[in-house]
């Protein structure tokens, strides 16, 4: 399970300031820290990201360089199913950062958190991970990598035992593979639900589709969004319907 603390929201320009890693066993409600680091951004760390990290410029004066960090994070993850609250955010911060000082991105492969709480609970909005957590009785160190990877460890058996009990899923999903192959239908069509909602709602742009980008899938077309939605039968997340002409 992996977290980063950033320099702001847009993963595409966002710098590390923190990664953490924990290794945990999924169905084992337990969860062991392998690695984390200070991050030297390169950058003025923002007063907003300040705020909500509680990392400032001094934090990290002396700290590594993501790329002097980035071996120790991808050993840490080598060979193991990656798993993120947000997977896209984190996913594209550790991209950009590999992008800049011109290094492969790693083949992971990964588990989001997020995904599954939204399709754990289709009706009401996704929750931070504080939020969600709380509903699982998890307490966290909020807004640090380690707390927040820590809680991630935790708190994905209980979302897993969410969809295997009262969504049924064990019919279909019975491996790893099967998982993600689950994983990757039910987040595709929260994306594509989520911006037929924004257009409904008066968007005059799409939204980022980052599982799209991440699954080299083109993002829904904007103007042709279909206005009506319905359970997908699958994964029970809105799947937009065209609307009669």
């Amino acid at each position: 399970c992996i977290d980063t603390e950033t320099t702001g929201k847009d993963p595409a320009e966002a710098r590390v300031v923190e990664v953490a890693v924990v290794h945990a066993v999924l169905g084992v409600e337990a969860a062991a820290p392998a690695f984390r680091s200070y991050v030297q951004p390169g950058i003025p760390i923002p007063a907003d990201a300040s705020r909500i990290t509680g990392i400032d410029d001094a934090t990290v004066a002396g700290a590594p360089e993501w790329k002097d960090v980035a071996p120790d994070v991808a050993e840490a993850c080598s060979g193991r199913l990656v798993v993120a609250f947000n997977a896209t955010y984190d996913w594209t911060v550790i991209a950009s950062e590999e992008a800049r000082i011109e290094r492969r991105i790693p083949d992971w492969t990964w588990l989001c958190a997020l995904v599954l709480r939204r399709a754990a609970r289709r009706k009401s909005r996704p929750g931070t991970l504080l939020e969600v957590a709380a509903e699982h009785g998890i307490l966290l160190d909020a807004h640090g990598a380690m707390g927040d990877a820590l809680a991630t460890g935790l708190l994905v058996t209980p979302l897993l035992r969410v969809l295997y009990t009262r969504k049924g899923i064990a019919p279909t999903v019975k491996t790893i593979g099967d998982l993600l192959a689950w994983q990757r239908h039910a987040a595709l069509a929260q994306e594509v639900d989520f911006a037929g909602w924004c257009r409904r709602s008066g968007w005059t742009t799409a939204p980022d589709c980052a599982w799209h980008r991440l699954e080299g899938v083109e993002p829904p077309g904007w103007k042709a969004l279909p206005m009506r939605t319905r359970p997908c039968p699958t994964c029970r997340a809105n799947v937009v319907l065209r609307v009669a002409q």
